[in-house]
């Protein structure tokens, strides 16, 4: 669709109506971009505000993020391409019993998700490379979070492919910095760019359209 058209049909579903998984539909016109929008300002830390067609649209910057590194992860493991970041330094991963045990018969589906560990000793592992795709740094937790999410539940492929993306974007997107010029155009042109822009992986609205004409009932006498 066209900017002005996504735009005039933005809504806020709740988040119960939203599923995480990427539809069959077509992504959106890559004429979608920048050339609709001119990005006026942020308000607070977190509030991206742009001149869209027809008024004024608010993003959540966090939002937004984690609409971006979803799609991206998410498509990399379910087509089976995950790139892996070697890291510098391999950190190290300390485990429960009974997580080291579930662990070390769970090593190669790990390599499949973009995760390299190997033993260290007891219940110990060090990482030594993790998907590129995953901008997180705090990939100790992400792992934890993985592992004991996958003893209690049994997830296929796909569900775990989906799990993992849905707890890469709780970890990942934690800074409170605020964007540069160049850092918020980038993070506007790949949300338009996602197949579902308007909410979060978890539901919740990325984006907030207001019309000139709701703008300007505010105004009124």
């Amino acid at each position: 669709p066209s900017p002005r058209s996504a735009l005039s049909q933005l809504e806020t579903p709740s988040p119960d109506s939203v599923s995480p998984e990427l539809p069959e539909a077509a992504a959106p016109d890559s004429s979608a971009g920048l050339s609709s929008m001119s990005i006026k300002g942020i308000l607070g830390t977190r509030l991206l505000l742009a001149e869209g067609p027809g008024g004024l649209v608010i993003v959540d910057l966090r939002a937004a993020r984690q609409r971006i590194i979803f799609e991206k992860l998410l498509k990399n493991l379910q087509n089976s391409k995950v790139e892996r970041q070697q890291l510098l330094l391999p950190l190290t991963l300390n485990l429960s019993p009974e997580e080291s045990k579930f662990l070390a018969g769970s090593l190669a589906h790990f390599q499949s998700l973009g995760f390299y560990l190997e033993p260290f000793g007891g219940n110990t592992y060090i990482i030594t490379a993790v998907p590129a795709s995953l901008p997180g740094q705090d990939y100790a937790s992400i792992l934890r979070d993985i592992i004991d999410d996958m003893r209690t539940s049994n997830l296929t492929n796909r569900q775990n492919a989906i799990h993992l993306a849905q707890i890469a974007c709780r970890h990942a997107v934690r800074s409170t910095a605020v964007p540069n010029a160049d850092e918020q155009k980038y993070i506007l042109q790949e949300l338009i760019h996602c197949e579902m822009p308007y909410t979060c992986p978890n539901g919740n609205p990325t984006m907030v359209h207001i019309t000139y004409s709701e703008l300007e009932k505010r105004f009124k006498a």
